[in-house]
């Protein structure tokens, strides 16, 4: 048994594997990009019948020879992150271009605050004490 190649039809809005069917698969979640990587794609790559990938242990060519279960589950979760990763977009090139236009932070200002240089005694490693009366945490 081989397994299922990947299609997408943007009219319809839904993602086939083979002869199952995901929909709707928004164009934007189908198309999502990381650094110029479809990520579905990618996802894809790595559960075909020759998985994407380097080969440089034993180990890495073993893989399934079928369509597993859980990858159902994982592929829609995927594209529930895709979705909510894109309906979050415009509000962070919104604070990106916000932080942009904001003024520098420099190093007078910070030396002026205090914040550098570093006090040597806030570098110094915290000694361990039986005292139970200084752990950062009760356990």
């Amino acid at each position: 048994m081989t397994l299922p190649k990947l299609e997408y039809g943007p009219v319809t809005q839904e993602l086939w594997i083979g002869s199952g069917r995901v929909s709707p698969v928004p164009r934007a979640d189908r198309e999502y990009e990381v650094s110029g990587m479809n990520v579905l794609d990618k996802w894809f790559g790595y559960r075909r019948r020759n998985p994407a990938g380097k080969r440089r242990l034993e180990l890495d060519h073993e893989f399934a020879r079928r369509w597993l279960p859980s990858w159902i589950t994982e592929l829609l979760e995927l594209l529930n992150v895709l979705g909510l990763l894109g309906r979050e977009e415009q509000s962070q090139a919104d604070l990106f271009n916000e932080v942009c236009a904001s003024p520098l932070i420099t190093v007078t200002d910070l030396t002026a605050a205090g914040i550098i240089p570093v006090p040597p005694e806030v570098t110094k490693a915290l000694k361990a004490t039986s005292d139970a009366g200084d752990a950062l945490f009760d356990l």
